[in-house]
């Protein structure tokens, strides 16, 4: 979820009650008090567990994250088999390593790059000194970095 020209936007979402893992896109309009649906993530993906921030250009860059059906499959879970879920390596959950920048004026995505750094759940994105900074986040399940990263070029 990120601000930008004074409107909201979210992406992503989950219902616990059935499994069911979203991707679409909303963008809220305080002004009008009026929801409308807006391109949701490119590649058929989720930003659950992901984070944005809204560049000086009023784009929306956005990282991290769960995959969908990983995540899916996990809520589906019966809880005597959450253990071993929880047991794997970072690497069985596949959170996301590419970042995507949606412009809110175009109503388009573009991708950003891919990064393993980039790819948690959690994290907080900030602007900082022309470009972003990554804090923390899980690198799997119940797993959480102290990391920090840092980029200065965007597409």
């Amino acid at each position: 979820m990120a601000a930008s020209a004074g409107r909201l936007y979210l992406w992503g979402g989950f219902d616990p009650r059935d499994g069911s893992v979203s991707g679409n896109g909303y963008c809220y309009d305080p002004a009008a008090d009026a929801w409308r649906e807006i391109p949701g993530v490119p590649d058929g993906g989720t930003f659950v567990g992901g984070c944005a921030a809204t560049l000086a250009d009023g784009r929306i860059l956005c990282t991290g994250g769960v995959d969908r059906a990983v995540f899916a499959a996990a809520l589906r879970l019966p809880s005597a088999e959450l253990g071993a879920y929880l047991s794997q390596p970072p690497a069985a959950y596949r959170f996301r390593a590419a970042a995507w920048i949606f412009d809110p004026a175009s109503g388009q995505w573009s991708r950003a790059g891919v990064s393993g750094r980039t790819a948690r759940a959690g994290a907080s994105l900030v602007p900082c000194a022309g470009g972003v900074c990554l804090l923390g986040g899980e690198i799997k399940p119940g797993v959480r970095t102290p990391d920090v990263c840092r980029t200065d070029g965007l597409e």
